[in-house]
C-alpha cells in the first residue's frame, strides 16, 4: 500500500512538472510590450555610426507580466514578443531558435521569422 501512494505521489509531481513546462509556452512567439520610460527607449533605440550604418539592440524584459513565462524580447530593432530561456534550440517551442543576443550570456527562443543573419 505504501509503495502504491509513493508511485501516485511521483507520477503526481511528474504530471504537475510536465503540465507546468508546456503550460510556460503557450504564448511563446505573441507580441509584448516593453516598458516605456526614457531609459528602456534609449536603450532600445536604433542607432546609426558617422558612416551611417545602423545597430540594432536587442532588448529583453525579464519581468514582464504580459508573457507566461515572463520573458519579453525585442530582437534586433523588431517587436518584441513573449520568449523563453533556451540553452540550445532543443529547449525551445517547436519551431523556435536559441539565440544568444551579442554581449548575453544565455539564449532567447526566437520564432524563426525573427531570425536575422
Amino acid at each position: 500500500m505504501r509503495n502504491r501512494s509513493n508511485l501516485l505521489t511521483y507520477v503526481g509531481v511528474g504530471l504537475l512538472a510536465w503540465l507546468t513546462a508546456t503550460a510556460c509556452t503557450e504564448d511563446f512567439g505573441t507580441p509584448c510590450g516593453l516598458p516605456q520610460s526614457p531609459e528602456v527607449l534609449a536603450a532600445c533605440a536604433t542607432t546609426e555610426d558617422s558612416q551611417g550604418n545602423a545597430s540594432e539592440a536587442t532588448c529583453i524584459d525579464p519581468l514582464n507580466a504580459d508573457c507566461e513565462t515572463r520573458l519579453c524580447v525585442a530582437y534586433r530593432g523588431q517587436d518584441a514578443v513573449c520568449s523563453q530561456w533556451c540553452d540550445d534550440s532543443a529547449d525551445c517551442p517547436e519551431g523556435g531558435e536559441c539565440v544568444v543576443p551579442t554581449g548575453g550570456e544565455r539564449g532567447v527562443c526566437l520564432p524563426p521569422e525573427l531570425i536575422v543573419d
